[in-house]
């Protein structure tokens, strides 16, 4: 189904979801966090989200749909394994959003702690998406197994 959208639907789809998820996450925190959160990290402001923060959010999300629509749309990588699809989004993610992080100096490149939690928080979020893209796919298996076996006893019913 992803083959059949095109190109520019999907990146702004990609985009718009990783962007309004990634700015409530950060409104929750800071509504939690208070000033605490300007501790731990330098997109928080004393009273929310800088706006330069908002759009460097925006290019982080811009970097990562465009990553994942490379990989994933059949015009540019055909016939790879969705394993090997989402490990290779995965890695090259990884590696934008650790690039973006330090330009935006968010992390520095010494600070261990603010590394081990971006690698935890981002390998979750990775997971959370693989287990659901797998819900996802049994579930569209099964409906399309359904209505194979339907057309199959309608095709029979005819002969």
């Amino acid at each position: 189904m992803e083959e059949r959208r095109s190109i520019g639907s999907m990146f702004f789809s990609l985009m718009t979801k990783a962007f309004t998820c990634a700015v409530l996450a950060m409104s929750i925190v800071g509504r939690f966090a208070n000033n605490e959160a300007t501790l731990l990290t330098s997109p928080m402001v004393e009273y929310g989200i800088a706006y330069a923060t908002i759009f460097q959010l925006l290019a982080l999300a811009a970097a990562n749909a465009g990553i994942s629509v490379f990989i994933t749309h059949s015009k540019f990588m055909k016939k790879m394994r969705g394993i090997v699809q989402m490990l290779l989004v995965m890695s090259m993610c990884l590696a934008a959003s650790s690039g973006l992080l330090v330009a935006f100096g968010w992390i520095t490149g010494d600070s261990f702690s603010g590394w081990a939690l971006f690698i935890t928080l981002f390998i979750v979020v990775f997971v959370i998406a693989a287990i659901i893209m797998i819900i996802k796919t049994k579930s569209d298996d099964r409906k399309y197994n359904q209505l194979l076996d339907e057309y199959k006893r309608k095709q029979e019913e005819i002969k």
